[in-house]
């Protein structure tokens, strides 16, 4: 029994997920550049499918308010 969970872990560890392979196929993936994405928008939309199967959305942010950044002190 512990070896099946074992083996079970092991093979849900290993498997490729949505995120992973649109990482592979961007323009920065480890593909060769024949196999990445050859347009901007259907990049974005496999990264949309990536976060939707992650259980994100686009523009899920919980808060609408903008960062602002603080300004640091100077000594003087």
């Amino acid at each position: 029994m512990i070896v099946g969970i074992a083996i079970d872990l092991l093979i849900e560890f290993l498997k490729t997920n949505e995120l992973q392979e649109w990482m592979e196929r961007c323009l920065f993936g480890a593909l060769d550049e024949g196999d990445r994405y050859q347009e901007f928008e259907v990049e974005m939309e496999q990264f949309e499918v990536a976060m939707r199967a992650l259980g994100m959305k686009a523009g899920d942010d919980e808060t609408e308010d903008e960062a602002v950044p603080t300004p640091i002190p100077q000594a003087g």
